[in-house]
């Protein structure tokens, strides 16, 4: 991903300013996680190094008992549902990435922040599963918060609908949002921005309506529903980083390279 926006000295103060992050004793906020760590040997921590434990400082704006219980949420998830992160591999998810689900653009927005963009009506049911997309996400995410930009900023979503079959909507229930919503509002050290959903059906907002006692009310003030009117997005992400099928003006030539960066991330894994 390309950064763009402003120096690291920048973000930093952002940092400061929006997170209550501070150069001179983060390095106390880690090994205080460390600490934590020592008195939970029921919990499996399968990493303790400091640009790990970073990301649940910032995700939870240095509060270190909220960041220690992302911490425990994020290693339970991950081993009660081991069999699904064993297949957790860009290369077994290739059909997924070319469908746009996901599909994140090569450059940031005003505000600093990764976009990623979902296309639901690319769906190929016969092809892959609601949980190969859940799949792709997690991995996708994993990737982006990689980036220190990332994780000070966030990430902003825009779902776009267009294309989307009255049909396709048996594959899409309430368990897979609760599923979603739980993974990446409870167990995931990232910055949520927003949700945006352009040329949604209207059942979509009565699904959301559904999941509202499980989902955060922050969460909820970060959902936007903008139907037919794709220009209203522009108010709030500019169109010179979108796409043209969101009346943006930023092409992607290659459309595949989040595909290939996620393969490259893998193989260099796979030498360590």
């Amino acid at each position: 991903m390309v950064d763009v926006y402003g120096s690291c000295e920048n973000i930093y103060e952002n940092a400061r300013l929006e997170l209550n992050e501070h150069f001179d004793t983060r390095t106390f906020d880690i090994e205080a996680l460390r600490e934590r760590m020592l008195a939970r040997p029921d919990v499996y921590f399968e990493r303790k190094d400091d640009a790990f434990l970073l990301q649940f400082l910032r995700a939870r704006k240095f509060d270190k008992d909220r960041a220690f219980n992302l911490l425990v949420k994020y290693c339970h998830f991950r081993r009660r549902h081991r069999q699904f992160f064993r297949s957790l591999r860009a290369s077994c998810l290739r059909p997924v990435f070319e469908d746009g689900l996901p599909m994140v653009m090569p450059e940031r927005d005003h505000l600093g922040r990764s976009i990623l963009i979902l296309f639901p009506g690319n769906w190929n049911t016969k092809l892959y599963t609601f949980d190969d997309i859940l799949r792709a996400l997690l991995l996708t995410m994993e990737y982006l918060i990689e980036s220190e930009r990332t994780q000070i900023c966030g990430v902003v979503f825009v779902v776009d609908f267009t294309g989307w079959r009255v049909t396709d909507a048996s594959y899409l229930n309430k368990s897979h949002l609760i599923d979603a919503i739980k993974v990446f509002q409870d167990c995931f050290p990232a910055r949520f921005k927003g949700v945006h959903f352009v040329n949604q059906p209207w059942y979509v907002r009565l699904l959301m309506t559904v999941t509202r006692p499980i989902m955060k009310q922050k969460a909820q003030n970060r959902i936007y529903y903008h139907g037919k009117d794709v220009l209203r997005l522009h108010n709030y992400i500019p169109p010179s980083v979108l796409p043209p099928d969101l009346c943006g003006d930023m092409s992607v030539p290659d459309k595949s390279w989040l595909y290939k960066a996620l393969l490259d991330r893998e193989l260099n894994k796979q030498k360590r």
